[in-house]
């Protein structure tokens, strides 16, 4: 396959597999969800990882209404923000996902005003919602 727009060219090899029914991979149940406004989520996820593809820690502190987002470099060097929240159901105390991944996402959603993470355990698909489309971020340990 290969793509020519302008002066550019891109080409890559078709996917040739069997993938799942999209209802099976996206989690239909969630334990618990957390509402963000979605321009305090897509800064705070540009401050704190704006090119590396870094884990990001969300660690949710429910009685502040807000979460926590951290990044380790793996040097020993720590970023962190905070981003107001709504919460509803049970989570997980903490939940690391894959910063680009996460920035495509928001970046996916345009100009919603809110963005809904549901959340059922730690290393479980996570579901985020946003006026009626739904995708899929798969976490990671961190």
């Amino acid at each position: 396959m290969w793509f020519v727009a302008g002066d550019e060219f891109a080409s890559g090899p078709v996917v040739d597999a069997v993938f799942p029914i999209y209802e099976q991979v996206i989690p239909a149940a969630p334990s618990g969800q957390v509402t963000f406004a979605m321009e305090d989520l897509t800064s705070a996820v540009a401050a704190l990882s704006p090119r590396r593809d870094t884990g990001i820690t969300f660690r949710f502190e429910r009685l502040l209404d807000r979460v926590a987002l951290s990044v380790d470099d793996g040097d020993g060097g720590l970023a962190q923000t905070t981003v107001a929240a709504s919460y509803e159901g049970a989570l997980p105390e903490r939940l690391g996902l894959n910063a680009r991944y996460l920035r495509d996402l928001l970046g996916a959603l345009g100009d919603e005003r809110t963005v809904t993470v549901q959340v059922s355990g730690e290393l479980d698909p996570v579901r985020v919602d946003s006026s009626g489309m739904a995708a899929v971020v798969m976490p990671m340990r961190v």
